[in-house]
């Protein structure tokens, strides 16, 4: 599966290389010729991240899914009862984190809750 990833991840690479070719190719006129650098970065990384978003559809939601906790614990962002909800039953990750209201459930509706899902 690794491999795949890998493949994946080059085949969207090489996409977004040659989007920034193609644009480069195109607006190669005297009057453009002058772009600034940031354009370029910026052409660049928005191909990227389309090339990712079209690899994302290949990849599959558990992956993404996957990625998506691993950023939330990088960045150290809350979870929340609907992350977990999508994390659970739509990426149908088999142990996602739980929020704290499903950890240590304080009032009632959050005890009912926790007990539901």
């Amino acid at each position: 599966m690794s491999a795949l990833r890998v493949l994946v991840w080059l085949v969207s690479l090489e996409i977004t290389l040659y989007i920034s070719l193609a644009i480069r190719h195109i607006t190669r006129d005297a009057r453009v010729m002058r772009m600034d650098w940031w354009i370029n970065v910026g052409i660049a990384v928005c191909s990227y991240l389309l090339g990712m978003a079209f690899a994302g559809s290949f990849l599959g939601r558990k992956w993404m899914g996957t990625v998506d906790v691993f950023l939330h614990k990088v960045f150290k962002k809350e979870v929340t009862t609907s992350k977990y909800l999508v994390w659970k039953h739509f990426y149908c990750l088999d142990d996602p984190p739980k929020p704290p209201s499903m950890k240590n459930p304080r009032k009632l509706t959050e005890m009912i809750l926790a007990k539901l899902l």
